[in-house]
């Protein structure tokens, strides 16, 4: 069951008290102007939360604060992706005798404020609340309640006094979730595997140090289990161009990937690739009939579809990639694309951190080599 609103109607203060105090299970997704963000909660507690801000890594918090160095860090990333089941960094290097579970808990409340620190700023927007089970991976969980309060993570004061007020009423007053709260409690077990168990380690992935080179790779892997086909565009200034796909059938002598990557369409003229450019949000439903939306479906096989999705990714503000599905071949129905949109928030984090590093690496690198001069 999913809630819709907007944050000028209910504000994300009380949004994030009253999941929390009604120990709601799923994912909280948020929409402004200036972005996404993203809140995982389980039983009410913070398991996992994201923007499109740059923020450190779990594993950078824990170099810079001198808790791992860079050879048990990467023990524990090796242990991760050779496991068979998706397991969470901070549960590996706590078994490792590498970090404690004070320390755990410690970043993991660092790395939960932060992002609240930045969302709470947020007075006006969208959210959508979608409840179901997550599985258990070894996510160490943050009290939100008692973040806000311990720390005075506020909205001018807001949010403190929206918890405070629903601890003495228990949590029960203005809940605009609860009409869906018996739906919640048996989602579907086919349809919550198959999103979050694939959605854990697509997001482990896109934020490990080799991810910059497999972007392309991992997106559309992913992709392949929530769309009939899809294409990976790079966006550029004016134009976007295809270098991947997922799905799409062959087609005369050229293979599916070579008819992708020969593949451009104009930002300047009217698709749905362009629209979700353009608005840097996604953009849902029938494919219109304007010239290159035609062009599209002619290179992908010649019929138009019924349900499509266009999907940006930006990276500093600009949109960098855009992920491109629909229905065929099958026209089965498209299910819900919300891991997609948070994995590609994940991966435009991932990019500007590599390219914040990379810049940093620069600029000291000049610098030695100004102090090397004689």
């Amino acid at each position: 069951m999913t809630t819709r609103g907007r944050l000028d109607d209910v504000s994300l203060p009380d949004l994030l008290q009253l999941l929390s105090g009604n120990l709601r299970t799923g994912k909280l997704t948020l929409s402004h102007r200036s972005g996404f963000g993203s809140i995982l909660f389980r039983d009410g507690r913070v398991i996992y939360a994201a923007s499109n801000r740059p923020r450190q890594t779990f594993g950078s918090i824990l170099i810079n604060r001198g808790l791992v160095d860079e050879a048990t860090l990467l023990a524990a990333l090796e242990q991760q992706n050779a496991a068979p089941e998706e397991r969470r960094l901070g549960s590996i290097l706590a078994e490792m005798g590498a970090l404690s579970e004070p320390q755990l808990r410690s970043v993991m409340r660092d790395q939960v404020g932060e992002v609240l620190r930045d969302l709470l700023s947020w007075r006006e927007g969208f959210f959508k609340f979608q409840a179901g089970s997550i599985p258990d991976h070894g996510e160490v969980g943050v009290d939100c309640q008692d973040l806000v309060l311990s720390e005075g993570l506020t909205a001018e004061g807001v949010l403190v006094d929206a918890v405070r007020r629903n601890r003495r009423d228990g949590g029960k007053a203005g809940d605009p979730f609860a009409a869906e709260a018996d739906a919640a409690a048996e989602p579907s077990a086919a349809g919550s595997r198959h999103s979050t168990i694939s959605l854990v380690r697509a997001m482990t992935e896109v934020r490990s140090p080799a991810f910059t080179g497999e972007i392309a790779l991992q997106i559309l892997r992913f992709a392949g289990q929530v769309l009939g086909r899809g294409v990976l565009f790079a966006a550029g200034r004016s134009l976007a161009r295809g270098i991947g796909q997922i799905g799409v059938e062959a087609d005369g002598d050229k293979p599916p990937d070579e008819r992708v990557r020969a593949l451009k369409i104009p930002l300047d003229q009217p698709s749905l690739v362009a629209e979700a450019a353009a608005v840097q949000e996604t953009v849902r439903g029938t494919l219109e009939r304007t010239p290159w939306n035609v062009r599209l479906a002619e290179e992908l096989g010649g019929v138009l579809p019924d349900q499509a999705v266009a999907i940006p990714l930006t990276v500093n503000g600009s949109t960098a990639f855009v992920l491109y599905g629909d229905n065929l071949p099958g026209r089965r129905p498209l299910g819900s694309i919300e891991p997609l949109e948070v994995l590609l928030i994940e991966a435009g984090l991932a990019i500007e951190k590599d390219s914040l590093e990379q810049r940093m690496r620069e600029i000291e690198s000049r610098r030695h080599d100004g102090e090397a001069e004689p």
